[in-house]
């Protein structure tokens, strides 16, 4: 059966998101699960590299496994008897709210506007803006280096800030996109190479980024399309998409990145690291405004997506039972 009280909950989520943002960080669910990360994390330590690896997959495990079974408790045990109007209404909002803090369309957006609007009268405070959503070093980035990273940013977000957890809502519900956010943050925090991290994020890191294969891919060519549609050279981030996408380490951010660059023709640069797309013109503030229009864009598409997926699961059942 085709669930209306879902789809419901899902598009006025995005009204929400891009009315008012985030949720405060009292209240908001996926700061919470960083709490619950970095406590663990202390008690989970160990000496030992094969212990502390495999700890580090019993953090997994757990900080997964808790909203999970929070939301089936909630939505399973509470929700389906419900049958007062009222009440109904209430679970409505709390599971609109829950959903609309597993994805981030306006944040990224501020921070990026933000940037935007400073980087050219104000480096020192456009580089500690940047820093909020970069894990690099930006104490040295000059104006270029600050868009760059800016966009990129904005790139990697688009999948895992808003495409993945819809992915996996659309797939397996709400419980589906916490599981994913919960990993996700998971390697945010731990996921690094570092002495302190390569055992006890080992595991983090690697479900994450198999959790990201698919809506990355998926993404990408929604990317191209949306560059199509704001007529954008969606010809050329096809092509850079294909010749750059292996270019940085990692097998999730060079699909997104890559077609930002060619959607705009710029070159994106972590320096150390990779370069993506053609230098044929200079980084100037104003992209970051139209790396925004394709991820907004790039979420809209994907959001219907995901009804359309939902809508196709609900059919299936329907004829199956």
């Amino acid at each position: 059966m085709i669930n209306l009280f879902v789809i419901l909950a899902l598009i006025t989520s995005l009204i929400i998101d891009l009315k008012f943002g985030e949720l405060p960080e009292k209240i908001h669910p996926v700061v919470w699960i960083g709490k619950y990360i970095a406590f663990l994390k202390s008690k989970l330590k160990n000496s030992n590299p094969f212990i502390e690896k495999i700890n580090g997959l019993i953090l997994v495990i757990i900080v997964t496994g808790m909203p999970i079974l929070v939301i089936y408790f909630i939505f399973n045990f509470i929700y389906h008897p419900i049958k007062n109007l009222w009440i109904y209404v209430i679970t409505f909002i709390v599971y609109t709210l829950l959903l609309k803090s597993t994805y981030a369309i306006k944040a990224m957006s501020d921070i990026a506007t933000n940037i935007q609007n400073i980087v050219e009268e104000d480096i020192l405070n456009a580089r500690k803006e940047v820093a909020k959503i970069v894990g690099r070093d930006t104490s040295n980035l000059n104006e270029e280096g600050i868009i760059s990273a800016t966009i990129e940013s904005i790139a990697e977000s688009t999948v895992d800030g808003i495409t993945s957890p819809m992915f996996y809502f659309s797939l397996f519900g709400l419980a589906g996109a916490y599981a994913y956010r919960a990993v996700n943050t998971l390697d945010s925090m731990v996921g690094y190479k570092d002495k302190e991290h390569i055992n006890i994020g080992y595991f983090s890191a690697k479900i994450d980024m198999i959790l990201n294969l698919i809506p990355s891919r998926i993404t990408a060519f929604v990317m191209i399309f949306s560059a199509f549609i704001l007529r954008k050279n969606w010809k050329k981030a096809f092509r850079i998409l294909r010749r750059d996408k292996n270019n940085p380490e990692s097998k999730i951010a060079g699909w997104p990145i890559s077609v930002m660059a060619g959607a705009l023709d710029i070159q994106l640069e972590k320096k150390g690291f990779y370069v993506i797309g053609d230098k044929n013109q200079e980084l100037r503030p104003w992209h970051i405004k139209s790396a925004l229009k394709i991820m907004k864009l790039t979420s809209l598409w994907f959001i219907l997506f995901s009804i359309i997926i939902m809508v196709f699961i609900g059919v299936i059942e329907w004829k199956i039972y």
